[in-house]
Parts: structure tokens; sequence; C-alpha cells
């Protein structure tokens, strides 16, 4: 399926955080954790993993603490990341729109969750990385300076 999304019109705003986001957040997490306690308790397999979004869309999730949001879930659960300023999510061409990732893009999440798949230059920037409690604080520093590094 191709895009119609016009992606001259595509820009970054940012968002402005009045503390909303931050109470969502906390709410989330929350609620993230009783999930994965109930899936423990019932002997549930429960994988996590982060979309692919598209840069602007990862923008303004940056804007909105997406970063501590990911600690978070970090404390008392694993996931598969595949949010980051990658060669995926800074090409319009893998994207239907600014919140839609194409199949294709779908299948090499599927190679990584299921198959175990590393794609090196992907996995460099972030994407498919297995994000435990062991690697999530380095991993996630990592990803606050390659935000830094694209935002200048």
């Amino acid at each position: 399926m191709e895009s119609v999304f016009d992606w001259d019109n595509d820009k970054y705003v940012p968002v402005k955080d009045s503390g909303i986001y931050e109470k969502s957040a906390k709410r989330a997490l929350r609620e993230v954790r009783e999930i994965v306690d109930f899936c423990h308790e019932n002997r549930i397999e429960l994988v996590f993993f982060t979309n692919p979004m598209y840069k602007t869309t990862y923008m303004n999730a940056l804007d909105v603490h997406y970063l501590d949001f990911l600690e978070g879930i970090a404390e008392f659960s694993e996931f598969y990341n595949f949010s980051s300023f990658n060669n995926i999510t800074m090409n319009n061409k893998n994207y239907l729109d600014t919140s839609h990732y194409k199949a294709e893009v779908g299948d090499l999440i599927l190679n990584v969750i299921c198959s175990g798949e590393i794609y090196p230059e992907l996995y460099a920037q972030g994407f498919g990385v297995k994000v435990t409690k062991d690697n999530a604080k380095g991993f996630i520093s990592a990803l606050r300076e390659q935000a830094q590094e694209f935002v200048k």
C-alpha cells in the first residue's frame, strides 16, 4: 500500500508539557504493571515492544517525557525497542502517514521478536534492542544523546 499522506506538510511542532502527560504516564505505568503482574501470576508470556515512530511523532513523544516512560517500564518488564532515530523512522517511505508504518516494517519487527533476527545497522541505531533492567539505563541514556544530536 502506498502512502497518500502529504509529506511536504509534515512539520515538527513542539508539544508543550502542561503536566497532563506526566500524570497520564504515571497512570499508564501503574496499569501496565498490573497487566505484567497478572500475566506473571497466571504464567502468561507477555512481550512488550515500542512502535517505530516516524521521526516527527517520535520528537513529539520525546517532548512529553517518552524516555522517562521507557525507564519506568524497564523497572518491571523487558521490552524490545524500535523507537529511535534510525534508518526506518527517518524515511517516510516506510510509513503511510506519521502514525502508521507499512507492513514491511512490521515484518522486521516480527523477525526480531519471533526469530531473534538482528539487523546490525538498525540495531546500532536502537532498532530491535531488547531492553532489560541490566541495560536500560545505558540504552536510554544513549537514546537521550541520540536525540540531542538529532536536534542539533
